[in-house]
């Protein structure tokens, strides 16, 4: 069939009336070079259009570079970047190229043969360059040439790069040389073969991106709690995407600053979630609520913010995001902000910005595409790992947490008391258990009934809050009784601390059902367990002896005469 057609177009030819003699020229080039005879119309038609154009280019030199250009690209990448590299050779007969692709997502110029340019750029492995401005000077010193031949390349109107060709001063060609290919000649095709790569590049980015955010989800699958969610997150965007630091922030609705819960700087992990750390978390300045108002602009198109370069505005990044432990010399050149969204149903507006991830570079290696798409698809699988966290926590808490007092019960209070001993064993410190029964209970029960006895219980549990540490743990223990866990304490402390409570509880002036004042007391009793004696028994064991002696110390103070606190010099081996 392309016989036959290719037989009329000859045919057609020997007519002086239908084409001109460059046009005939054209023809028995392209059938030589063996072209399918849509690439020929289209230069036909070119020329045609351009009569000037075709005086001045010589329909071989466009034949030759269809003929250079109809080539299949391999469908392994580096391959076939060196055959549009061996096209481009063999037509410009260049010292070197470069052949940068355009990033409309990133405006960053991609150089796809970094490989060929080893010797003379620092290339991150795996990782081709990128730049961010176009230099004459930079482009000569990277091939090592003295001359810069450039253009723009268009597949059909749309700007995918750009053609540098470098030349030696002892093999600068002679503009006017037939042997010369005109890089406008040249562009179109090349241009076709960089979409053409491009496109296929994206496909195998879209998969190492589905890669990527496949692992990293399943990792936040297996994340139990909020604090590991936030964990995995942060390793992930310092190990996977290369991050040099990661923090995530809250915002006081208040004063509009930030707080740091948690931070990955290289490999140091620091946390600051625990109950006491709070007056140590580091703080950020308003710009930070700045940042996090533009989320809900309704010009905001992507769920990040992309700081491409080391200020913002007038300010350093460094000072923007209060990054002092920098080594001397480094500054934040890059920086990433992702808000994470609350996704939990019943708390608050759902889709409000809980928090930011903030994301930094201090090498000069951009932030790639791939990256950008990567963050886009975990943030949100982020939101809905840390809502459910929050639903299983909240779950554990029922769990461990009385109904009337808000109390932590007597289950929470042992997987407490477990904990501690661990850490005292680590760290060896005194550790003090109380225990704290209400004087006449019952009786108070019988005489004014058991909603006045709930209030006593629910005034007592406002009590023991208002005086201990975040780091203290107050336990109802069941009925009247109440537990109390007090680390990095010594027994003259904890005796301290139960004389004042029980000298307050002796204040309290409860209302009864007819509006009579009802007043009660406590007494305790207090057991220490000290660093050098019982850590070396099973947990389980040093706190039921712990809690045998604490008992019996409080059994001695209601034979005392009660309203007191008991508590020996020193606890007995």
């Amino acid at each position: 069939m392309d016989r036959h057609k290719a037989s009329k177009l000859t045919g057609s030819a020997a007519k002086p009336s239908s084409k001109t003699p460059d046009q005939l020229d054209l023809t028995r080039l392209a059938l030589k070079a063996s072209l399918t005879l849509p690439v020929v119309k289209s230069l036909t038609d070119s020329l045609t259009q351009d009569p000037y154009r075709a005086q001045s280019i010589t329909a071989f030199k466009e034949i030759e570079c269809a003929r250079r250009f109809n080539f299949d690209l391999s469908e392994n990448l580096p391959e076939a970047i060196q055959q549009i590299e061996a096209a481009v050779y063999a037509l410009t007969q260049c010292d070197g190229q470069l052949i940068l692709l355009f990033n409309e997502t990133t405006g960053l110029y991609e150089c796809l043969n970094d490989t060929t340019l080893a010797h003379s750029m620092e290339v991150y492995p795996g990782k081709a360059r990128e730049f961010a401005h176009l230099k004459e000077a930079q482009l000569k010193t990277l091939l090592g040439v003295e001359k810069i031949n450039t253009v723009q390349l268009f597949a059909h109107e749309d700007f995918v790069g750009v053609l540098a060709l470098g030349y030696k001063q002892n093999n600068i060609p002679d503009p006017l040389s037939e042997a010369i290919m005109p890089l406008d000649v040249l562009a179109p095709y090349l241009a076709i073969k960089i979409r053409s790569l491009k496109t296929a590049r994206h496909v195998q980015n879209l998969n190492d991106v589905q890669h990527c955010v496949q692992e990293i989800s399943t990792q936040l699958i297996r994340a139990a709690d909020y604090q590991a969610v936030l964990f995995t997150m942060l390793s992930a965007f310092h190990q996977l995407l290369q991050f040099d630091i990661c923090q995530y922030v809250v915002l006081d609705p208040n004063c509009g600053e930030g707080h740091v819960l948690i931070e990955q700087d290289g490999d140091t992990l620091n946390t600051y979630m625990n109950p006491g750390q709070e007056t140590r978390r580091p703080k950020m300045g308003t710009e930070i609520a700045s940042l996090v108002s533009l989320f809900t602009s309704m010009g905001r198109k992507e769920p990040y913010l992309h700081i491409n370069g080391p200020r913002l505005g007038d300010k350093p990044l460094n000072q923007v995001f209060q990054v002092k432990h920098l080594p001397r010399g480094e500054d934040i050149q890059s920086a990433l902000v992702l808000p994470v969204l609350d996704m939990t149903p019943g708390r608050g507006p759902f889709g409000k910005i809980q928090g930011v991830f903030i994301l930094c570079r201090t090498s000069s290696e951009p932030i790639s595409e791939d990256v950008l798409n990567i963050a886009k698809e975990v943030i949100q699988n982020v939101s809905l790992a840390l809502g459910r966290a929050y639903v299983l926590e909240k779950a554990l808490e029922m769990a461990h947490t009385d109904e009337l007092t808000g109390l932590t019960n007597r289950r929470g209070f042992y997987e407490r008391f477990e904990s501690e001993i661990e850490r005292a064993r680590r760290n060896p410190t005194s550790l003090c258990v109380v225990m704290v029964d209400v004087d006449f209970f019952k009786r108070l029960n019988d005489s004014f009934g058991h909603l006045i006895g709930d209030q006593v219980l629910c005034r007592l549990a406002d009590l023991f809050h208002s005086n201990v540490r975040r780091s203290d743990v107050v336990a109802r223990f069941g009925g009247e009784e109440f537990a109390l866990l007090l680390p990095d304490t010594t027994l003259t402390s904890a005796t301290e601390l139960m004389e004042r409570i029980r000298r307050e509880v002796q204040q309290v002036v409860c209302q009864g059902m007819s509006g009579e004042p009802v007043q009660f007391t406590i007494s305790a009793g207090i057991a220490q367990i000290e660093p050098t004696h019982g850590l070396s028994k099973p947990s389980r064991e040093v706190i039921s002896e712990a809690l045998a002696y604490a008992d019996e110390q409080l059994y001695l103070a209601k034979e005392s005469g009660r309203n007191r606190v008991c508590a020996p010099c020193s606890k007995p081996e």
